[in-house]
Protein backbone atom coordinates (compact mmCIF):
# COMPACT_ATOMS: atom_id res chain seq x y z
CA UNK A 1 0.00 0.00 0.00
CA UNK A 2 2.78 2.44 0.78
CA UNK A 3 4.15 2.66 -2.76
CA UNK A 4 0.65 3.30 -4.13
CA UNK A 5 0.01 6.01 -1.52
CA UNK A 6 3.33 7.66 -2.36
CA UNK A 7 2.49 7.56 -6.06
CA UNK A 8 -0.95 9.07 -5.37
CA UNK A 9 0.63 11.96 -3.44
CA UNK A 10 3.17 12.63 -6.16
CA UNK A 11 0.42 12.76 -8.77
CA UNK A 12 -2.00 14.92 -6.78
CA UNK A 13 0.20 17.48 -4.97
CA UNK A 14 0.67 19.74 -8.04
CA UNK A 15 -3.11 19.96 -8.47
CA UNK A 16 -3.45 21.30 -4.92
CA UNK A 17 -1.82 24.57 -5.98
CA UNK A 18 1.59 26.19 -5.50
CA UNK A 19 2.93 28.52 -2.87
CA UNK A 20 3.31 32.20 -3.71
CA UNK A 21 6.72 32.93 -2.24
CA UNK A 22 7.98 36.56 -2.25
CA UNK A 23 10.69 37.14 -4.84
CA UNK A 24 13.90 38.97 -4.06
CA UNK A 25 12.95 41.81 -6.42
CA UNK A 26 9.65 42.71 -4.81
CA UNK A 27 6.82 44.54 -6.49
CA UNK A 28 6.44 48.29 -6.36
CA UNK A 29 3.58 50.50 -7.48
CA UNK A 30 3.10 54.21 -8.08
CA UNK A 31 -0.02 56.08 -9.11
CA UNK A 32 -0.76 59.72 -9.84
CA UNK A 33 -3.93 61.47 -10.94
CA UNK A 34 -3.55 64.24 -13.53
CA UNK A 35 -6.86 65.96 -14.16
CA UNK A 36 -9.14 62.91 -14.28
CA UNK A 37 -6.44 60.65 -15.72
CA UNK A 38 -4.83 58.01 -13.52
CA UNK A 39 -1.22 57.22 -14.42
CA UNK A 40 0.41 54.19 -12.78
CA UNK A 41 3.49 51.98 -12.98
CA UNK A 42 3.51 48.42 -11.58
CA UNK A 43 7.03 47.00 -11.48
CA UNK A 44 9.60 44.83 -9.71
CA UNK A 45 12.49 46.43 -7.81
CA UNK A 46 15.89 44.77 -8.20
CA UNK A 47 18.88 45.93 -6.12
CA UNK A 48 22.25 47.10 -7.35
CA UNK A 49 24.17 44.90 -4.86
CA UNK A 50 27.62 46.34 -5.70
CA UNK A 51 27.23 45.45 -9.38
CA UNK A 52 27.84 47.53 -12.48
CA UNK A 53 24.31 47.83 -13.81
CA UNK A 54 24.14 49.62 -17.15
CA UNK A 55 26.54 48.28 -19.73
CA UNK A 56 26.96 45.05 -17.75
CA UNK A 57 24.00 43.54 -15.83
CA UNK A 58 21.78 45.48 -18.23
CA UNK A 59 23.69 45.45 -21.55
CA UNK A 60 23.68 48.43 -23.85
CA UNK A 61 21.75 48.10 -27.06
CA UNK A 62 19.47 45.29 -25.87
CA UNK A 63 15.82 45.33 -24.85
CA UNK A 64 15.30 45.52 -21.07
CA UNK A 65 12.14 45.07 -19.02
CA UNK A 66 12.70 48.28 -16.98
CA UNK A 67 12.59 46.22 -13.80
CA UNK A 68 12.72 42.50 -13.00
CA UNK A 69 10.50 39.42 -13.30
CA UNK A 70 7.20 40.12 -15.12
CA UNK A 71 6.59 43.08 -17.42
CA UNK A 72 6.79 46.50 -15.94
CA UNK A 73 3.24 47.70 -16.63
CA UNK A 74 2.47 51.33 -17.43
CA UNK A 75 -1.23 52.30 -17.36
CA UNK A 76 -3.12 55.45 -18.31
CA UNK A 77 -6.90 55.69 -18.05
CA UNK A 78 -7.32 58.30 -20.81
CA UNK A 79 -5.27 59.19 -23.90
CA UNK A 80 -2.04 61.04 -23.08
CA UNK A 81 1.13 62.18 -24.75
CA UNK A 82 4.55 60.94 -23.63
CA UNK A 83 7.20 63.53 -24.46
CA UNK A 84 4.79 64.74 -27.14
CA UNK A 85 4.05 61.29 -28.62
CA UNK A 86 0.42 60.17 -28.52
CA UNK A 87 -0.44 57.13 -26.40
CA UNK A 88 -4.04 55.83 -26.19
CA UNK A 89 -5.63 54.85 -22.88
CA UNK A 90 -4.61 51.36 -21.77
CA UNK A 91 -2.00 49.19 -20.04
CA UNK A 92 1.37 48.69 -21.68
CA UNK A 93 4.47 46.61 -21.16
CA UNK A 94 7.19 49.16 -20.50
CA UNK A 95 10.60 48.34 -21.98
CA UNK A 96 13.79 50.30 -22.51
CA UNK A 97 16.85 49.99 -24.71
CA UNK A 98 19.75 51.53 -22.73
CA UNK A 99 22.63 53.11 -24.61
CA UNK A 100 25.60 55.25 -23.71
CA UNK A 101 23.77 58.11 -25.41
CA UNK A 102 20.03 58.31 -26.02
CA UNK A 103 17.77 55.58 -24.64
CA UNK A 104 14.66 54.20 -26.33
CA UNK A 105 11.55 53.90 -24.16
CA UNK A 106 8.95 51.49 -25.55
CA UNK A 107 5.26 51.09 -24.69
CA UNK A 108 4.13 47.65 -25.87
CA UNK A 109 0.52 46.53 -26.24
CA UNK A 110 1.72 43.20 -24.84
CA UNK A 111 1.64 43.81 -21.09
CA UNK A 112 1.46 40.38 -19.44
CA UNK A 113 4.70 38.70 -20.56
CA UNK A 114 7.66 37.64 -18.45
CA UNK A 115 10.24 40.36 -18.79
CA UNK A 116 11.30 41.23 -22.33
CA UNK A 117 11.84 37.65 -23.51
CA UNK A 118 8.65 37.62 -25.59
CA UNK A 119 8.89 41.25 -26.77
CA UNK A 120 7.53 41.75 -30.28
CA UNK A 121 8.25 45.05 -32.01
CA UNK A 122 5.00 44.67 -33.98
CA UNK A 123 3.13 45.20 -30.70
CA UNK A 124 4.66 48.65 -30.09
CA UNK A 125 2.12 51.35 -29.29
CA UNK A 126 4.76 54.09 -28.99
CA UNK A 127 8.52 54.59 -28.95
CA UNK A 128 10.32 57.69 -27.71
CA UNK A 129 13.96 58.71 -27.39
CA UNK A 130 15.11 60.01 -24.01
CA UNK A 131 18.48 61.27 -22.86
CA UNK A 132 19.30 59.84 -19.41
CA UNK A 133 20.90 61.85 -16.63
CA UNK A 134 23.24 60.79 -13.85
CA UNK A 135 22.90 61.55 -10.16
CA UNK A 136 23.16 60.10 -6.69
CA UNK A 137 23.06 56.35 -6.09
CA UNK A 138 19.67 54.57 -5.95
CA UNK A 139 20.02 51.02 -4.60
CA UNK A 140 16.48 49.80 -5.36
CA UNK A 141 15.13 50.44 -8.84
CA UNK A 142 12.57 53.20 -8.29
CA UNK A 143 9.83 54.81 -10.34
CA UNK A 144 8.69 58.18 -9.03
CA UNK A 145 6.34 61.04 -9.96
CA UNK A 146 7.62 64.62 -9.95
CA UNK A 147 6.57 68.08 -11.13
CA UNK A 148 2.83 67.41 -11.07
CA UNK A 149 0.59 70.13 -12.52
CA UNK A 150 -3.09 70.21 -13.46
CA UNK A 151 -2.28 68.77 -16.89
CA UNK A 152 1.01 66.87 -16.71
CA UNK A 153 3.49 64.98 -14.56
CA UNK A 154 6.98 63.55 -14.94
CA UNK A 155 7.48 59.80 -14.48
CA UNK A 156 11.08 59.08 -13.57
CA UNK A 157 12.95 55.76 -13.39
CA UNK A 158 16.08 55.76 -11.17
CA UNK A 159 18.53 52.93 -10.64
CA UNK A 160 22.22 52.90 -9.77
CA UNK A 161 23.24 56.45 -10.77
CA UNK A 162 21.04 56.71 -13.86
CA UNK A 163 17.70 58.49 -14.25
CA UNK A 164 15.31 58.36 -17.21
CA UNK A 165 12.33 60.74 -17.18
CA UNK A 166 9.27 61.13 -19.41
CA UNK A 167 6.65 63.88 -19.36
CA UNK A 168 3.07 62.57 -19.33
CA UNK A 169 0.61 65.22 -20.52
CA UNK A 170 -3.18 65.12 -20.75
CA UNK A 171 -5.58 67.24 -22.76
CA UNK A 172 -7.97 68.63 -20.16
CA UNK A 173 -10.48 69.75 -22.77
CA UNK A 174 -10.70 66.18 -24.07
CA UNK A 175 -10.70 64.48 -20.66
CA UNK A 176 -11.94 66.66 -17.81
CA UNK A 177 -14.74 68.41 -19.70
CA UNK A 178 -16.35 65.13 -20.89
CA UNK A 179 -16.00 63.78 -17.35
CA UNK A 180 -17.70 66.84 -15.84
CA UNK A 181 -20.38 66.74 -18.53
CA UNK A 182 -21.11 63.11 -17.70
CA UNK A 183 -21.33 63.92 -13.98
CA UNK A 184 -23.74 66.77 -14.66
CA UNK A 185 -26.12 64.40 -16.44
CA UNK A 186 -26.56 62.54 -13.14
CA UNK A 187 -27.79 63.71 -9.75
CA UNK A 188 -25.10 66.39 -9.69
CA UNK A 189 -26.92 68.11 -12.53
CA UNK A 190 -29.83 69.07 -10.27
CA UNK A 191 -27.67 71.42 -8.18
CA UNK A 192 -26.86 74.85 -9.61
CA UNK A 193 -23.66 75.21 -7.61
CA UNK A 194 -22.23 72.13 -9.36
CA UNK A 195 -22.55 73.88 -12.73
CA UNK A 196 -20.77 76.89 -11.24
CA UNK A 197 -17.98 74.73 -9.79
CA UNK A 198 -17.48 73.00 -13.16
CA UNK A 199 -17.39 76.35 -14.94
CA UNK A 200 -14.90 77.68 -12.38
CA UNK A 201 -12.54 74.79 -13.17
CA UNK A 202 -12.79 75.50 -16.89
CA UNK A 203 -12.08 79.21 -16.41
CA UNK A 204 -9.23 78.65 -13.95
CA UNK A 205 -7.52 76.22 -16.34
CA UNK A 206 -8.06 78.27 -19.53
CA UNK A 207 -10.16 75.58 -21.18
CA UNK A 208 -13.10 75.88 -23.59
CA UNK A 209 -15.14 78.71 -22.10
CA UNK A 210 -18.09 78.08 -24.41
CA UNK A 211 -19.08 75.06 -22.34
CA UNK A 212 -18.46 77.07 -19.15
CA UNK A 213 -20.83 79.77 -20.43
CA UNK A 214 -23.51 77.17 -21.10
CA UNK A 215 -23.14 75.75 -17.60
CA UNK A 216 -23.30 79.21 -16.04
CA UNK A 217 -26.41 80.13 -18.04
CA UNK A 218 -28.11 77.01 -16.72
CA UNK A 219 -27.07 77.82 -13.14
CA UNK A 220 -28.29 81.41 -13.42
CA UNK A 221 -31.67 80.30 -14.77
CA UNK A 222 -32.29 78.09 -11.77
CA UNK A 223 -30.42 79.86 -8.95
CA UNK A 224 -28.69 83.20 -9.62
CA UNK A 225 -25.53 83.67 -7.56
CA UNK A 226 -22.74 86.17 -7.13
CA UNK A 227 -20.12 83.66 -8.28
CA UNK A 228 -22.04 82.65 -11.40
CA UNK A 229 -22.52 86.28 -12.47
CA UNK A 230 -18.86 87.13 -11.78
CA UNK A 231 -17.58 84.11 -13.75
CA UNK A 232 -19.88 85.05 -16.63
CA UNK A 233 -18.46 88.57 -16.48
CA UNK A 234 -14.89 87.23 -16.61
CA UNK A 235 -15.74 85.19 -19.70
CA UNK A 236 -17.36 88.21 -21.36
CA UNK A 237 -14.25 90.25 -20.55
CA UNK A 238 -12.07 87.65 -22.27
CA UNK A 239 -14.21 88.06 -25.37
CA UNK A 240 -13.78 91.86 -25.18
CA UNK A 241 -17.50 92.20 -24.45
CA UNK A 242 -16.87 94.95 -21.90
CA UNK A 243 -20.43 96.28 -21.76
CA UNK A 244 -21.88 92.83 -21.05
CA UNK A 245 -19.14 92.17 -18.50
CA UNK A 246 -20.02 95.40 -16.66
CA UNK A 247 -23.74 94.53 -16.65
CA UNK A 248 -23.05 91.06 -15.27
CA UNK A 249 -20.86 92.47 -12.49
CA UNK A 250 -23.58 94.93 -11.57
CA UNK A 251 -26.03 92.02 -11.26
CA UNK A 252 -23.53 90.14 -9.11
CA UNK A 253 -23.03 93.09 -6.76
CA UNK A 254 -26.77 93.56 -6.33
CA UNK A 255 -27.12 90.10 -4.76
CA UNK A 256 -23.68 89.85 -3.12
CA UNK A 257 -23.45 88.98 0.56
CA UNK A 258 -21.26 90.92 2.99
CA UNK A 259 -18.56 88.24 2.76
CA UNK A 260 -18.70 88.10 -1.05
CA UNK A 261 -18.37 91.85 -1.34
CA UNK A 262 -15.47 91.87 1.09
CA UNK A 263 -13.66 89.05 -0.70
CA UNK A 264 -14.16 90.76 -4.06
CA UNK A 265 -12.72 93.98 -2.67
CA UNK A 266 -9.61 92.19 -1.48
CA UNK A 267 -9.20 90.45 -4.83
CA UNK A 268 -9.17 93.89 -6.45
CA UNK A 269 -6.54 95.04 -3.96
CA UNK A 270 -4.40 92.06 -4.91
CA UNK A 271 -4.70 93.15 -8.53
CA UNK A 272 -3.41 96.60 -7.49
CA UNK A 273 -6.80 98.13 -8.39
CA UNK A 274 -7.02 100.25 -5.25
CA UNK A 275 -9.65 102.72 -6.52
CA UNK A 276 -11.96 99.90 -7.67
CA UNK A 277 -11.48 98.11 -4.36
CA UNK A 278 -12.24 101.32 -2.48
CA UNK A 279 -15.56 101.66 -4.30
CA UNK A 280 -16.54 98.10 -3.40
CA UNK A 281 -15.60 98.50 0.28
CA UNK A 282 -17.56 101.79 0.45
CA UNK A 283 -20.61 100.09 -1.04
CA UNK A 284 -20.29 97.25 1.46
CA UNK A 285 -19.97 99.68 4.37
CA UNK A 286 -23.19 101.40 3.30
CA UNK A 287 -25.03 98.07 3.19
CA UNK A 288 -23.58 96.59 6.39
CA UNK A 289 -22.81 99.62 8.54
CA UNK A 290 -23.13 97.68 11.80
CA UNK A 291 -20.28 95.29 10.94
CA UNK A 292 -16.89 96.53 12.22
CA UNK A 293 -15.07 94.35 9.69
CA UNK A 294 -16.35 96.38 6.73
CA UNK A 295 -14.90 99.56 8.25
CA UNK A 296 -11.60 97.82 8.92
CA UNK A 297 -11.49 96.68 5.28
CA UNK A 298 -12.37 100.17 4.08
CA UNK A 299 -9.52 101.47 6.21
CA UNK A 300 -7.12 99.11 4.44
CA UNK A 301 -8.33 100.26 1.03
CA UNK A 302 -7.75 103.92 2.00
CA UNK A 303 -4.31 103.12 3.44
CA UNK A 304 -3.23 101.25 0.30
CA UNK A 305 -4.49 104.09 -1.90
CA UNK A 306 -2.32 106.53 0.11
CA UNK A 307 -5.04 108.33 2.05
CA UNK A 308 -3.73 107.98 5.62
CA UNK A 309 -6.22 110.38 7.18
CA UNK A 310 -9.27 108.48 5.90
CA UNK A 311 -7.61 105.17 6.73
CA UNK A 312 -7.08 106.19 10.37
CA UNK A 313 -10.67 107.43 10.64
CA UNK A 314 -12.11 104.12 9.47
CA UNK A 315 -9.80 101.97 11.58
CA UNK A 316 -10.81 104.00 14.61
CA UNK A 317 -14.49 103.55 13.69
CA UNK A 318 -13.97 99.77 13.50
CA UNK A 319 -12.32 99.79 16.96
CA UNK A 320 -15.19 101.86 18.44
CA UNK A 321 -17.64 99.05 17.56
CA UNK A 322 -16.18 96.41 19.89
CA UNK A 323 -14.88 94.28 16.98
CA UNK A 324 -13.91 90.60 17.22
CA UNK A 325 -10.25 89.94 18.15
CA UNK A 326 -9.00 89.40 14.59
CA UNK A 327 -10.50 92.66 13.35
CA UNK A 328 -9.25 94.53 16.43
CA UNK A 329 -5.70 93.25 15.93
CA UNK A 330 -5.69 94.26 12.27
CA UNK A 331 -7.03 97.77 12.91
CA UNK A 332 -4.59 98.36 15.77
CA UNK A 333 -1.65 97.14 13.70
CA UNK A 334 -2.53 99.40 10.79
CA UNK A 335 -2.99 102.41 13.08
CA UNK A 336 0.37 101.74 14.70
CA UNK A 337 2.06 101.53 11.31
CA UNK A 338 0.32 104.64 10.02
CA UNK A 339 1.27 106.60 13.15
CA UNK A 340 4.89 105.48 12.81
CA UNK A 341 5.26 106.02 9.05
CA UNK A 342 2.56 108.49 8.12
CA UNK A 343 1.44 105.94 5.49
CA UNK A 344 2.05 102.31 4.64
Amino acid sequence: MFPLLALFLLLTVPSLGQLSIPMESQRGYIRQRVGVTDVSVDYSRPKVKDRKIFGDVVPYGRIWRAGANENTVFTVTTPVTVNGTALPAGSYGLHMIPREGMWTVIFSKQNSAWGSYFYDEKQDAARIEVRPTTGSHTELLTFDVTDVTSSQAIIEMRWSTVSVACTIAVNLNNTVIPDLTAQLTGLAGFTASNYVAAAQYVVDNDLDVSIASAWLDRALRSQPSFTAYMLSADIAERKNETKQASELRDKALKIATNAEMNAYGYSLLQQKRSSDALAIFMMNAERHASDPNVWDSLGEAYALSGNSAEAKKHFQKALSMNPPPQVRQNSEKWLKDLEANGSR
